[in-house]
């Protein structure tokens, strides 16, 4: 069999992966904090079976997070927060700690300050944030101070992460090693009243699965010419016999 008919199944292997992840980001496009993911591709070497030398495949190198910044939309809810800078919310999950730039918060029941899912939002000193039943005119300034205008009743809390610890783990939420803060000016503001749309655009996502789709037709019109090829030597060869 054709050595390149082996190498245009790995780039059509990894093109395939490719098209998942583009799907997925062009999915989320209306998810609040949302960031997309990246594929990068490399360059993998392998022993040829017929020469002394080495084949070139392509492989997957690695699945990046993209961790730009999405655009900061108000939705005139005070427990909706956007974090304009760097930092990530800090949620309490049956799994641990877990980080989010989503900041879509409510209150629960109890009056505890918690995610779209339910998971606790923890305050700077560590510990939950709750208001009291019937408390009226709340808000959050840009320190993540909730108050309302005469009693405090917690900071939200926005830690900065080591980037080279920062995994996603899906459903917006991440891992990671939390930094000191060893900063003299925050590196953040919050922003109370709106949300940090997805840094993934509609048109970004049509763009990546046209070139992702003509690179993948590509691959598989390779295929199909090596096939042709090995069919045809597999006749004339069988033939001399």
């Amino acid at each position: 069999m054709s050595d390149g008919l082996y190498v245009a199944m790995s780039g059509a292997a990894a093109q395939e992966r490719a098209l998942d992840v583009v799907s997925n980001n062009l999915a989320n496009t209306n998810t609040i904090g949302f960031k997309a993911e990246r594929i990068t591709f490399a360059e993998t070497l392998a022993k040829n079976a017929t020469t002394s030398g080495e084949m070139s495949f392509v492989g997957l190198a690695d699945s990046l997070t993209d961790h730009s910044p999405g655009q900061i939309a108000a939705t005139m809810n005070p427990f909706d927060l956007a974090i304009s800078g760097e930092g990530y919310f800090a949620l309490d999950t049956p799994q641990g700690i877990r980080y989010t730039r989503a900041g879509d918060f409510r209150l629960n029941d109890d009056g505890r300050l918690v995610s779209l899912d339910g998971h606790l939002v923890r305050s700077a000193d560590g510990d939950e944030i709750a208001v009291p039943p019937n408390m009226t005119n709340v808000t959050v300034n840009t320190d993540g101070v909730l108050s309302n205008g005469f009693q405090d009743f917690g900071t939200v809390a926005v830690v900065q992460l080591d980037p080279n610890t920062v995994q996603r783990e899906g459903n917006r939420m991440f891992t990671g090693v939390e930094l000191p803060e060893e900063y003299d000016e925050k590196p953040y503001q919050l922003l109370s009243g709106s949300l940090e749309d997805s840094n993934f655009t509609a048109i970004q996502g049509m763009v990546d699965i046209v070139k992702v789709s003509r690179i993948h037709e590509a691959q598989h019109r390779m295929l199909e010419t090596y096939r042709q090829l090995n069919n045809r030597a597999a006749r004339d060869l069988g033939g001399q016999k």
